[in-house]
């Protein structure tokens, strides 16, 4: 084979290679959109279970854009960031983040009160002692959480807390 035949089928492999390289680095990234994307929503998902909240997926079910999800505090909502900042105006490792709410960054909302779990337990239990549980019972860790998401202060001495703090 002459030279300029075996520049002409170098040139080929190699524009081959590139070009098979770029379409492989195309996929990639468009795969690597997609899964942020799906987890971006499964946020969103996560957030309006945890908050209480409505999602709208309207214009996300036209563009197929996750930023395009709109979280709605409803009245549960309200509710609920009602209770918790009653007990984190008395127990500031409750982190309530008013500022985040203000700004209606409600995927981090949701973050902060589901990193607070275990803050929970341990409030729980303070609030029992400083309010004179049954010394007989076992205290409840988890009286704060059902105060805080299902509106349950199922236990008289946190009942107690809940109305020397302005809710019953």
């Amino acid at each position: 084979m002459k030279r300029s035949g075996k520049v002409i089928c170098i040139s080929i492999l190699l524009i081959g290679i590139f070009i098979g390289g770029w379409l492989f680095q195309n996929q990639v990234q468009k795969q690597k959109v997609q899964k942020e994307s799906e987890e971006l929503y499964k946020q969103y998902q996560s957030a309006a279970n945890h908050i209480l909240m409505d999602l709208d997926e309207s214009i996300y079910e036209q563009t197929g854009n996750p930023k395009d999800l709109i979280l709605t505090p409803t009245h549960m909502t309200f509710a609920l960031l009602e209770r918790w900042e009653i007990i984190a105006k008395s127990f500031p490792e409750m982190e309530y983040p008013g500022k985040l709410i203000d700004q209606g960054d409600w995927l981090q909302v949701s973050d902060v009160l589901g990193s607070l779990a275990f803050t929970m337990d341990e409030v729980s239990i303070k609030i029992g002692e400083e309010y004179g549980a049954n010394p007989d019972r076992k205290l409840n860790p988890k009286v704060v959480y059902d105060c805080i998401y299902h509106d349950d202060p199922s236990e008289s001495y946190f009942q107690k807390f809940l109305e020397d703090h302005g809710l019953e």
